[in-house]
């Protein structure tokens, strides 16, 4: 089959998973016993952002399918309402062949046309969004929009009812949906209605960072404190990543324990990095945080080397991938316990209320107090890092395209060319 994978950019820039889309597209292009065909679709320009692996991937780039009509995306919604105006118009002032090509400039976007002139069978959307008029492999994350709409980010004028019509239909149409969790599969069968034999579990595996790069570099961190560990957590600074319960956890480590450790916070400012700043200052821990932009990969590997403990304490779940990251490089994870948490993590984190900035502080203390525990959880987390292999999740993808390659061949052959 002629199997197109779907990613918005090439480069690797250390947010939003593209690192691991680029481990995927490594292994894809190392693969050996598939009859395959693979193209990556993308809306990257090849000559600026150039491909990295290419050995038996097709790269090919929708800029070259823009024009006039479809530079700029629309909604649904509004993509309708010019394919009833604009065809009826052209259909009779035009005649049926002229009206046939505007009605595809028009309606058509240039992801669309680009999987049409290529014969794509069927698309996987690794991090992306868009729905398509081919069969398509959706990977859901998380349903947060739906389990917590009171979170701020969904609170954004229009926003929620705009992903949430979108969703709706982008998870409906799809043919698969990939899900790293029982419990994620339960939540998008119970808020999409949708049939349980077209959600497949695949987990998540330990995201690998040898060899990729950014698009940037990061300033010198080697003047963090470094002294006696400090906890880390890598999260763009937005108010479902939970960064005040690590303020309010040191705040009482401060006043009732007299323990002082240092935090190294780092990401993207979603708009609440002022707010964070703001709560420090009023609690006078100013000289126990660090606040880091984006990172590149290997500062971004440095840190979980050096780091005492991953406190990853994000209101959202079930599926994330920073306490896999910490578990691949030794380094313990205090978690937060939200939906998934145990199936995901085991044994192998030290779980709280994620509202519970008491329980993390107690969690924090034995971090530093209880070597012995630490070297366990650090085990158990080395085992589930090693057993969630890259390997292992792209050969599960690969099985979901021979499926439907059984499907597929009631109406396609490669070697059927009609007139």
């Amino acid at each position: 089959m002629r199997v197109a994978l779907i990613i918005d950019r090439l480069a690797s820039n250390a947010i939003s998973g593209s690192h691991f889309e680029q481990a995927i597209l490594r292994e894809i292009d190392a693969i050996k016993n598939t009859k395959d065909i693979f193209f990556v679709v993308t809306n990257s320009d090849l000559m600026i952002e150039k491909p990295v692996y290419g050995e038996r991937i097709k790269y090919i780039s929708t800029k070259k399918y823009q024009n006039i009509f479809n530079k700029f995306p629309y909604s649904i919604k509004s993509r309708l309402i010019l394919k009833f105006i604009k065809t009826r118009i052209f259909s009779r002032l035009l005649g049926q062949s002229r009206a046939e090509f505007y009605k595809k400039s028009i309606t058509q976007t240039p992801l669309n046309k680009a999987l049409e002139e290529n014969r794509i069978d069927i698309g996987w959307n690794v991090f992306s969004t868009e729905m398509i008029d081919v069969p398509y492999i959706a990977t859901c994350l998380d349903c947060y929009d739906l389990s917590q709409p009171y979170l701020p980010e969904n609170n954004r004028p229009n926003y929620w009812i705009d992903w949430n019509n979108k969703s709706f239909y982008y998870y409906r149409r799809a043919s698969y949906i990939l899900v790293s969790t029982n419990v994620l599969k339960e939540q998008i069968q119970k808020f999409y209605g949708l049939e349980e034999t077209k959600i497949k579990i695949n987990p998540f595996f330990t995201p690998v960072f040898d060899g990729l790069n950014t698009t940037f570099t990061s300033s010198d961190i080697t003047e963090l404190p470094l002294e006696n560990g400090f906890l880390f957590y890598p999260a763009r600074y937005a108010p479902q990543k939970n960064h005040i319960v690590i303020i309010e956890a040191l705040k009482y480590l401060k006043k009732e324990k007299n323990f002082m450790p240092n935090v190294v916070f780092c990401g993207k400012d979603i708009g609440n990095l002022e707010y964070l700043k703001f709560k420090i200052r009023q609690y006078n821990l100013e000289n126990q945080f660090t606040f880091l932009g984006l990172v590149d990969f290997p500062s971004l590997v440095f840190l979980y080397r050096k780091a005492k403990a991953l406190v990853y304490v994000s209101l959202v779940g079930p599926d994330n991938l920073p306490p896999l990251e910490a578990f691949s490089y030794n380094c313990p994870v205090i978690a937060s316990n939200v939906v998934g948490a145990i199936e995901q993590l085991g044994s192998a984190a030290l779980l709280f209320e994620p509202t519970d900035e008491f329980n993390l502080a107690e969690h924090i203390m034995t971090i530093y107090d209880n070597p012995e525990l630490v070297e366990e959880i650090i085990r158990k987390g080395k085992l589930i890092s090693d057993s969630l292999t890259i390997q292992k999740y792209v050969s599960n993808v690969l099985g979901i395209f021979e499926e439907f390659s059984k499907i597929n061949r009631a109406w396609c052959d490669k070697d059927f060319n009609p007139l």
